[in-house]
């Protein structure tokens, strides 16, 4: 897509390629959104088991167990409650849903050597229906594949941000 141009928090323009070439990793120009900026109204630890909803999916804040996920790659969704705990730790979620090509899958798994902090996982839920949530605390981004540039801008901008980061 040609001359296209979405806005990012920091006011860069993602995924302006005019190349033709589907073959240089990052062959989906211009497929995320903008990062939104999504904050729970209500925040804090809950104990194991307790309900908690969220308005947006995945989500960037809001409550959340204190039960850390491992970063790296799995093959099964993690809880959005260990999610929001890793995001408050400072970890960045790379997160795709049941219409991700196995290129894309691919290429978010190779990215989890990005950073100590990132987790790769199959998405409980992506809002829109989009394939591929980055979310960060208090950060989403949402893709209909995978850019390369795009989330390595995001993991870079955001990974280490979560209020309880070491």
């Amino acid at each position: 897509m040609a001359g296209a141009c979405a806005m990012t928090l920091a006011g860069a323009c993602a995924g302006d390629d005019d190349s033709d070439d589907d073959s240089d990793g990052d062959r989906l120009a211009s497929v995320c959104d903008s990062v939104e900026v999504l904050v729970e109204p209500i925040q804090g630890h809950v104990l194991p088991g307790v309900a908690v909803s969220y308005r947006y999916h995945p989500p960037t804040s809001g409550q959340h167990v204190p039960e850390l996920p491992e970063a790296g790659v799995h093959t099964v969704p993690i809880d959005e409650t260990r999610q929001v705990f890793a995001l408050e730790n400072g970890f960045v979620m790379l997160q795709y849903g049941p219409a991700v090509s196995d290129d894309d899958q691919r290429a978010l798994e190779a990215l989890a050597e990005l950073d100590d902090r990132v987790i790769v996982a199959p998405a409980v839920s992506i809002d829109d229906d989009r394939v591929i949530a980055l979310t960060a605390w208090q950060r989403r981004q949402l893709c209909g594949g995978v850019s390369t540039d795009d989330v390595r801008s995001f993991v870079a901008s955001h990974v280490g941000q979560g209020p309880e980061s070491a």
